[in-house]
């Protein structure tokens, strides 16, 4: 499985990715939202950080797109152990997490807020609130 590295800018995306990927497929209206809400989340790392990121869309999106399809743990239910410690250790930073769940319901939200998205966009929203 590829490396993303903690709180990096690329790990808030794959939170947002996973979110979205719930229901098995992040459509073109979930990409396309989250594609125009870059320039505000980039702002919003600089903000949080005090870096400017260099983030390549596509190139994350693929390589996000391919840790969540190779593993069916991302896709139970409830949250799981997996998940649980695969974010917990990918997103450190309460402000990261914020950040991270704000845009996640926001693109999930494109297509309608699919029912697992919502449950599991719920679970974290309380296990990180």
């Amino acid at each position: 499985m590829e490396k993303i590295e903690p709180n990096s800018f690329e790990a808030v995306a794959a939170f947002i990715l996973y979110i979205c990927y719930q229901d098995k497929e992040v459509s073109n209206l979930e990409i396309n939202q989250f594609e125009s809400d870059l320039n505000i989340l980039k702002k919003l790392y600089l903000d949080i950080y005090g870096e400017y990121i260099a983030f390549d869309f596509k190139i994350s999106l693929k390589k996000v797109m391919a840790i969540l399809k190779q593993n069916d743990a991302f896709l139970s239910p409830e949250l799981s152990t997996f998940e649980k410690n695969y974010f917990n250790q990918l997103l450190t930073d309460k402000k990261l997490k914020d950040v991270a769940l704000l845009e996640a319901k926001h693109a999930a939200s494109a297509d309608k807020f699919h029912k697992k998205e919502k449950q599991k966009f719920n679970q974290w929203l309380e296990l990180w609130s």
